[in-house]
């Protein structure tokens, strides 16, 4: 919606300019010279949506880059770059992409947790390395015995 809007008004602009070039060159004796800007090709153009779509938000315009998935703003504070559209892959990226909103994960890669919509790295809880200990004599220290089992009730 945005990059139509913004397309309208910049075909509206060169309307104008042209209506008003035509204006002018009816009052000189020379005909005007009309310099074009230069041809743009399809890349420029790409990168040139995707930056005001994903990049354009607290009225700044950052640049895109489709290697890193993110924006490059000039000013930091506030941030440029608005919600990305999620991506499937390996890793960190989505397993399957949530048809409700196309910028959240619906499932993640092994190793990875939904985590508000993204996929980040599973931390293992801290105490599973003391589970498989069978007896006090594998936890001698007594008071790391005591804090394991304070924090985790199943080393009982």
């Amino acid at each position: 919606r945005q990059l139509e809007t913004s397309s309208k008004q910049l075909l509206a602009r060169a309307r104008r300019t042209t209506n008003k070039l035509f204006s002018l060159s009816k009052r000189c004796r020379k005909p005007p010279r009309i310099i074009l800007p230069r041809p743009r090709s399809l890349h420029f153009w790409l990168n040139r949506a995707l930056s005001t779509l994903y990049c354009s938000e607290n009225k700044q315009l950052g640049v895109y880059s489709e290697r890193s998935r993110s924006c490059s703003c000039l000013y930091d504070h506030p941030s440029c770059q608005g919600p990305l559209p999620c991506s499937v892959g390996d890793g960190p990226r989505c397993a399957s992409c949530s048809a409700e909103n196309r910028t959240r994960c619906a499932g993640c890669n092994p190793g990875f947790t939904l985590t508000q919509g993204a996929c980040r790295p599973t931390v293992p809880d801290p105490t599973d390395p003391y589970l498989g200990m069978e007896s006090d004599r594998d936890l001698q220290d007594l008071e790391l015995h005591f804090l394991i089992q304070r924090r985790d009730p199943r080393l009982a």
